[in-house]
């Protein structure tokens, strides 16, 4: 549902959203909102990663509920759209918080994730 709802305001906001992005902001629903999820994430050289997120991005691909459009170069530029036929009501303050955090460009929220959750990168760095 909440996977949803971000897609929805980005739908709405005209934001394009890659996988990272995502990952990056329902992390941050689970840490700064304090909704609990279950997603388990993990470290991952990229930042905070949860399989189950990931998973339920792709089934909801293959059910034709959320559209791939798919970059020239990379697949992790690919960019996740909710369908127009799909409608989802959720919290406004949820709303909001995805509202603020599409409004960043994604080094805007790395950084913040970096500074704020630097034991979820998967670095040599973060291993010392």
């Amino acid at each position: 549902m909440y996977l949803l709802a971000l897609l929805k305001v980005s739908r709405e906001d005209e934001a394009k959203l890659t996988l990272n992005e995502i990952q990056f902001i329902i992390f941050l629903l689970e840490k700064v909102l304090g909704v609990e999820l279950n997603l388990d994430f993990t470290p991952s050289i990229f930042g905070p990663y949860s399989l189950k997120l990931k998973e339920t991005l792709k089934r909801l691909v293959s059910q034709g509920t959320v559209e791939v459009i798919k970059s020239v170069s990379l697949s992790i530029f690919d960019i996740y759209v909710l369908r127009n036929n799909v409608e989802v009501e959720i919290e406004d303050n949820v709303m909001n918080f995805f509202r603020y955090w599409i409004r960043k460009d994604y080094y805007e929220i790395f950084k913040y994730l970096l500074v704020r959750y630097g034991s979820y990168f998967d670095t040599p760095a973060t291993r010392r």
